[in-house]
């Protein structure tokens, strides 16, 4: 295809300059036609120049490019980091957004995260641009060499101009467009990684056998205020952060958990950030002393006071434990609470059968609660619970994150001046880059005689 295009050229330069010796041989005194002549003799040995210099002109820029020590796959690799500064940011944005919806501060807040959010997509706009014309470059400069060679042939110089500067053109962006990333570098604010360094605390909260407690609520105490609720999962499992959560660099909450109507103290007492000291992620499992058995979410069996509990067995639709018991509180009472999804068939203490009906039902965050109890007489107690879990249920609360508003502000201040060094760095520097290599194509066009010179006939 080039072969083709460059005879096609030199076929219009051969035109040109045959067009040229006819007009200038023509037995007319009239000197603008001579000139005209003159002109045309000129311009197609300057295309014939151009077509048989060709592979030199594209080996000559591919040289310069190497001397200049810039590299098309170092240019595609600056502007891929750059998108992924920007999709971190969009990232942490999701992140901050997400906390928000728990806040009654999302009002606040949502216009200056609008505003972050138009600067990383204007940056982001801008480094398609840079990617689209880099390939275009790359893969079609060659050919828009030959289109302005081409139209620099045309006789009477109606294509010298735009022949001209697609030629400069071509040489100029092939050869500049990789320094881009240089010269943005010379001049650009420090762009690091969009990041929000936030404290992490996730774990299970267990029973005193070390099995999971489902579905139980987490309330966090600063002094005698609830300033955070949260929902274990299935699995027992509760994060602390990690887009719930923004917390403060220094905290310190008492902790308190509810199930089916009993509240309990844990261990630990308290949850805070020197459990993090130097690092973002850590665990905690919480422990809940008074708690004997949820049985996977089944049933709630709390410890009896001034009991111990050993051997706790929990099969399917069965709870086996040894109840020790102080001597001095006999008899002392056992107590069973199960949500409606759960049927307590009997219980079983040293091989006598209770049927443990209900003594009082309760509604616990939208669960109908029973409370059935049994009588303990014996210090020492092999007690089976036999049950028949018909569906599980998950309390209706609406769990309250924790939202530091001098993180969240912070937050916001850091993000505003990322977004504006993005705008600068990725919009200002590569449109002003842009538009001095098309100040030297200009240039460039005009060495090569695109401007041309006024014709008059007369």
């Amino acid at each position: 295809m080039n072969d083709d295009m460059l005879l096609l050229a030199f076929s219009l330069a051969m035109l040109t300059y045959n067009l040229g010796i006819l007009l200038y041989s023509l037995p007319i005194p009239i000197k603008s036609i001579k000139r005209w002549g003159s002109n045309l003799i000129v311009d197609a040995i300057s295309s014939s120049i151009l077509i048989s210099c060709f592979t030199l002109i594209t080996s000559l820029a591919s040289k310069i490019l190497n001397i200049l020590g810039s590299d098309w796959s170092n240019y595609f690799m600056w502007v891929s980091s750059r998108v992924v500064l920007i999709f971190s940011g969009f990232s942490v944005l999701t992140y901050i957004s997400g906390l928000l919806k728990y806040s009654y501060i999302v009002s606040l807040l949502s216009s200056p995260i609008n505003v972050v959010l138009g600067y990383l997509s204007a940056a982001l706009s801008a480094l398609k641009v840079l990617v689209f014309l880099g390939s275009f470059i790359l893969n079609y400069y060659s050919y828009l060499m030959l289109l302005g060679v081409i139209l620099y042939s045309i006789p009477f110089r109606i294509g010298k101009s735009a022949g001209a500067y697609l030629i400069a053109m071509s040489i100029v962006f092939y050869v500049g467009l990789p320094l881009m990333p240089a010269f943005v570098e010379t001049f650009q604010s420090s762009i690091g990684s969009v990041s929000l360094e936030s404290t992490e605390i996730s774990g299970r909260v267990i029973d005193l056998s070390g099995n999971a407690v489902p579905n139980a609520i987490i309330q966090l105490y600063e002094g005698d205020e609830v300033v955070g609720t949260i929902l274990t999962n299935s699995q027992g499992r509760f994060v602390l952060g990690n887009g719930y959560d923004l917390l403060p660099k220094n905290f310190s909450y008492r902790i308190s958990l509810e199930l089916y109507g009993f509240t309990f103290i844990t261990s630990p007492e308290n949850i805070s950030s020197d459990l993090c000291v130097g690092k973002e992620l850590c665990s905690l499992n919480i422990s809940v002393p008074g708690l004997l058995t949820t049985a996977g979410g089944a049933l709630l069996i709390p410890l009896p006071t001034g009991s111990n509990v050993y051997e706790v067995i929990v099969r399917d639709n069965e709870v086996n434990f040894t109840l020790v018991t102080n001597p001095d509180i006999l008899p002392t009472e056992l107590y069973i609470a199960y949500p409606k999804g759960t049927k307590i068939n009997y219980v079983v203490v040293n091989e006598e059968v209770f049927s443990c009906q209900p003594i009082t039902d309760f509604i616990w965050y939208d669960i109908n609660v029973n409370l059935c109890s049994v009588l303990i007489l014996s210090n020492v107690s092999n007690v089976r619970v036999i049950y028949e879990k018909i569906f599980s249920e998950k309390p209706s609360v609406s769990e309250r994150r924790i939202i530091s508003m001098s993180e969240v502000s912070s937050f916001i201040a850091t993000m505003i001046s990322i977004g504006m060094a993005f705008i600068y760095s990725l919009v200002f520097l590569p449109s002003l880059y842009l538009i001095l290599l098309l100040s030297i194509s200009v240039s460039l066009a005009r060495f090569l005689g695109g401007r041309g010179l006024p014709i008059r006939i007369f």
